[in-house]
């Protein structure tokens, strides 16, 4: 009877923890593991790396705004060659015009630091102004008036 009691205990034993090391496998396998933290930090990296780069534009862009160096006139193509691209691009389909908005990458889109420039239909900058993170509830500055 002892031997039978022992089988049993031992057959019990292997059973929860075949059961035990089953389990461990599901839990690997299971979405939102170290897989996914590790793609998180992954993505966190490339967005540090595209906020980055929107800061590095925005204060080259600052400078030459600062220095008078953008002009009435210059051309879309000529400036998003010397600057690169905008963190943001609006189509206004009704004046036929496009607006530009240059901020840095710790800014969002509705306060904060940024430059705006207009196009016209023919691709010619009409308008650029700037507006300061400090003065955000005023009407940003425009060099043209």
């Amino acid at each position: 009877m002892n031997k039978y009691v022992c089988i049993i205990v031992v057959l019990g034993l292997c059973f929860s923890c075949s059961d035990g090391f089953a389990a461990k496998k599901k839990y690997k396998k299971v979405p939102g593991g170290l897989g996914s933290l590790m793609e998180i930090s992954k993505s966190q990296k490339e967005m540090e790396s595209i906020l980055a780069k929107e800061t590095k534009i925005y204060k080259k862009v600052k400078r030459a705004f600062d220095s008078n160096l953008i002009k009435v006139g210059d051309s879309r193509v000529q400036l998003s060659g010397k600057f690169g691209e905008p963190v943001v691009k609006l189509r206004d389909e009704i004046k036929n015009t496009e607006k530009w908005i240059y901020k840095p990458g710790n800014m969002d889109y509705f306060s904060g630091n940024q430059i705006r420039m207009v196009f016209d239909h023919n691709g010619e900058l009409v308008s650029i102004g700037y507006l300061p993170e400090s003065h955000s509830d005023e009407k940003p500055y425009n060099a043209n008036e």
